[in-house]
């Protein structure tokens, strides 16, 4: 009996296309197709998403599909398919229960979700950087996706209120924050980080970030939210209180660890000392992996929370 499984493979900026386009070229997709039992491997671009690319993949039976997983190739696509950052989801057309050596391949975006990281720090190997690295080491043990952006030191200006973004549907200002809008958008938690300056963030980063909430249309409910803050000595808690509200407007659930989400250091580098500043990141990330799976089980079974029409009332009319 044949079976056919459709492929979707998703990515943002066109590397799916470039996923699809490498195979060809490469000569994979053909030695695929040269396979023993191999009917059909053709890739689609639905019109309705130019960012997914439909994989058709016909097999003659169950044996021919678990030799060709089985095959030296298979390495081949996942590191292409690690090249591209792409995601898949499947449609199998034969049984309604997959086989495990079919999964063994897949890469689902609930396998393989991605945590966002803003670092709000001026300098190159800062405070916040080793803040967020132990994070890293604690998501990438568990299989969870880490990108990093650094814009302390960038040329990012305030919101003008202009409302433009709502036409849009990006800021009128086309910068870092139009950038990071769709790495926002695909991933399951954000992390962001600063170092304080009079007892605040930094103020190129809330510049940043209050345009990228705002001038963002897509739903942010249920994403994980963590700020991390560093300091000297001082001002923490009103800097780590700050970052907060902009998870608390979003529908964000806020990640907490055993202590305030603090690390201390004031030369580049200090923060490595801090021995219980590090422990409180390891435990703020292990956290936050418990409440990302946690929230993608829940969103399965039950889905979001319904929503009422939104009510605005102002203080002064």
């Amino acid at each position: 009996m044949s079976i056919t499984v459709n492929l979707y493979y998703k990515g943002v900026n066109g590397n799916a296309k470039a996923f699809a386009e490498e195979m060809e070229k490469r000569g994979i997709a053909d030695a695929i197709r040269a396979e023993e039992g191999n009917e059909r491997y053709e890739y689609f671009i639905p019109l309705s998403d130019l960012e997914t690319v439909l994989l058709i993949d016909s097999w003659r039976d169950q044996e021919a599909l678990d030799i060709h997983h089985a095959s030296d190739m298979m390495k081949e696509i996942a590191e292409l398919r690690d090249k591209y950052d792409l995601h898949m989801t499947v449609e199998r057309y034969t049984s309604a229960d997959m086989p495990s050596e079919d999964k063994t391949f897949l890469r689902n975006k609930e396998d393989s979700m991605k945590v966002l990281m803003i670092n709000g720090s001026p300098r190159q190997g800062s405070n916040s950087g080793v803040a967020l690295d132990e994070m890293k080491k604690v998501f990438e043990a568990q299989g969870i996706e880490c990108e990093e952006i650094q814009i302390g030191s960038k040329d990012i200006r305030g919101c003008v209120d202009c409302r433009q973004c709502g036409k849009l549907g990006k800021c009128a200002f086309d910068d870092m924050v139009n950038e990071t809008a769709p790495k926002f958008e695909e991933a399951d938690a954000l992390v962001v980080a600063s170092p304080v300056y009079f007892a605040g963030a930094n103020a190129t980063l809330k510049a940043f970030l209050q345009r990228l909430f705002f001038s963002t249309p897509f739903d942010k409910r249920m994403k994980v939210g963590a700020s991390v803050v560093i300091a000297r000595r001082g001002g923490c808690s009103t800097a780590f209180d700050e970052l907060n509200k902009f998870f608390g407007i979003a529908g964000m659930p806020v990640a907490t660890s055993q202590y305030w989400n603090m690390v201390y250091g004031r030369n580049p580098g200090e923060a490595a000392e801090d021995g219980e500043g590090l422990q409180t990141m390891r435990t703020l990330a292990n956290n936050m992996v418990f409440l990302m799976k946690s929230i993608a089980l829940g969103k399965e079974q039950f889905g979001l929370p319904e929503t009422e029409e939104e009510v605005v009332t102002n203080f002064i009319r």
